[in-house]
């Protein structure tokens, strides 16, 4: 903690920059269960859909995971209810589209072809 006021704000809005966000929980809604802190670079899961919840038929596992460098990246890997999996990533803050991507292909509006 710095004595000056100034030093401290800068270090508080860098903290924050690793810290798991309301704007997430307006994202992914109940599924959003981030770490406490992001440590710099690290990858987290940060939402699960799993197979048949709330009625979705499709089989598929869906898992979001985030890096924060602060520039935010988010990775969607669904495995298939035969084993195969597919990896999508996002560029640099888009959160809400991670989120619609992963409830979009867990809820079978959104497929992947080989």
């Amino acid at each position: 903690m710095s004595k000056d006021p100034r030093v401290q704000a800068v270090i508080d809005q860098t903290m924050s920059c690793f810290q798991g966000t309301d704007e997430g929980r307006r994202a992914f809604g109940r599924r959003y269960d981030p770490p406490v802190y992001f440590e710099h670079g690290e990858t987290y899961e940060v939402a699960r859909y799993e197979p048949d919840e709330d009625g979705a038929c499709e089989g598929r596992l869906v898992v979001v995971s985030e890096a924060r460098h602060p520039a935010t990246f988010f990775k969607i890997v669904v495995t298939e209810a035969d084993g195969t999996a597919w990896e999508l990533g996002t560029g640099s803050g888009c959160q809400q589209l991670a989120a619609q991507t992963a409830e979009a292909i867990w809820a079978g509006m959104l497929g992947l072809n080989r």
